[in-house]
Parts: C-alpha cells; sequence; structure tokens
C-alpha cells in the first residue's frame, strides 16, 4: 500500500465493505455523524449500484463523494 494511502478494512467492518446499505450506513456515522440529503444519498447509492463488486478503490471513492459535500465541510 502506499505510504498516505487510507486501508478501507481499518475503517469499515468486512460488513460494511460488501453491503452497500451498510457501508451507507457507515459513511454517514463516521463522516458526517447525521444522515444526508435524499438527493446526496441518492447519487451516493447510484454510484454504489453501478459497480459490481465493493473493492478499496471503489470504497474510496465512495468517501470522496461523502467528503465532497457541504453538510461535511461544516462537520
Amino acid at each position: 500500500m502506499p505510504v498516505g494511502r487510507v486501508d478501507a478494512a481499518k475503517i469499515f467492518t468486512e460488513k460494511e465493505r460488501t453491503d452497500k446499505d451498510a457501508l451507507v450506513a457507515a459513511l454517514e456515522k463516521r463522516l458526517l455523524q447525521d444522515r444526508l440529503k435524499p438527493k446526496q444519498e441518492k447519487v451516493l447509492r447510484d454510484f454504489l449500484a453501478a459497480e459490481q463488486t465493493m473493492d478499496d478503490k471503489i470504497i474510496l471513492n465512495a468517501i470522496r463523494l461523502v467528503m465532497s459535500t457541504p453538510e461535511y465541510q461544516l462537520a
């Protein structure tokens, strides 16, 4: 793993890394301590639905999506 890269296995449980609903809930809890707005949640779920497998690259991109919301910037 390159220096400075986030290891999704250290942040999320196995269930969260394999279950898209659990991942969304974990992202909300860990990054926002609140719920995403419905439109933001739809975008995140659409992104995850387009992916066949949940690997670290997909999870890191999902983190980036949540971090790009105004709510994250204020959290």
